[in-house]
């Protein structure tokens, strides 16, 4: 499913899930939102955006059709919401924020690209459960292995799109994928788990993530808008794998660094 499709239909599902309060939304109002998250999104995701007008209209047709053919789930919806699952059942019109829905849904398309162009195998919205243990389970954007003779490489990522980041999921994030991580031998040494946003992390966030890495056997990465910018401006493939490469090397450095004073 294309981008833009993907808006679409994920504004029309909230727009059917809200219902009744949703009632006096106009086109208007979803061009609102669309040319907000635009104007308030890096120039390289923006772009991604094709006409307003259009889209605005065919969002409107499909919510005003109440067809189901293609509702996404609570679920999923919560997961480009960057919000608990719960509270979708309260969620309402002045709370959805079509900044963080339309990012997300970006950048996610975007690493799954990426992941694949790479030569891994991307999954969006995985759970990850250790066996018999599923207190620990946590929820990733996009999951990435990679198998090799050395053995699978992971690498998980999660989004952040609010400006600013909100610190509370960055520490919760980081320590949902550890809790996961300490019960479960694969994911480890050589692996990756990346923080991303498209903003700059707020000096708690960035440190909270510089202590986990520390911490960790695998590598934790935040990836804010400028590191995002060097990705998304690679010439090609090999470059852009080089720049995240160069991320992971220089983030290593800094916690063995660490450990060993």
């Amino acid at each position: 499913m294309e981008t833009n499709e993907l808006i679409q239909n994920a504004i029309a599902s909230i727009l059917n899930t809200i219902g009744s309060k949703s009632a006096n939304i106009g086109i208007d109002k979803i061009k609102e939102w669309i040319e907000h998250s635009k104007n308030a999104s890096t120039s390289s995701i923006s772009k991604e955006i094709n006409n307003t007008d259009e889209l605005a209209t065919a969002i409107f047709k499909q919510y005003e059709s109440k067809s189901g053919q293609h509702q996404f789930d609570s679920d999923v919806l919560s997961r480009w919401l960057e919000i608990p699952e719960a509270d979708m059942e309260h969620l309402d019109i002045e709370d959805f924020n079509s900044e963080v829905l339309i990012q997300h849904i970006i950048l996610e398309q975007r690493f799954k690209t990426w992941f694949e162009e790479w030569g891994y195998e991307a999954e969006l919205g995985e759970i990850l459960r250790p066996a018999n243990m599923p207190e620990l389970e946590c929820s990733v954007d996009v999951y990435g292995t990679l198998p090799t003779i050395h053995g699978t490489f992971e690498v998980a990522v999660n989004f952040v799109c609010d400006n600013p980041p909100d610190e509370n999921r960055v520490i919760a994030l980081a320590s949902k994928i550890g809790a996961y991580a300490d019960s479960k031998e694969s994911f480890g040494q050589n692996d990756v788990f990346m923080i991303v946003t498209p903003w700059s992390f707020t000096p708690i966030a960035s440190a909270n993530i510089r202590q986990q890495n520390k911490q960790r056997t695998y590598c934790v990465l935040g990836v804010d808008g400028a590191v995002l910018h060097d990705l998304e401006s690679a010439e090609d493939v090999k470059h852009r794998l080089e720049e995240l490469y160069e991320a992971v090397t220089q983030a290593n450095q800094e916690a063995k660094v660490f450990n060993q004073s």
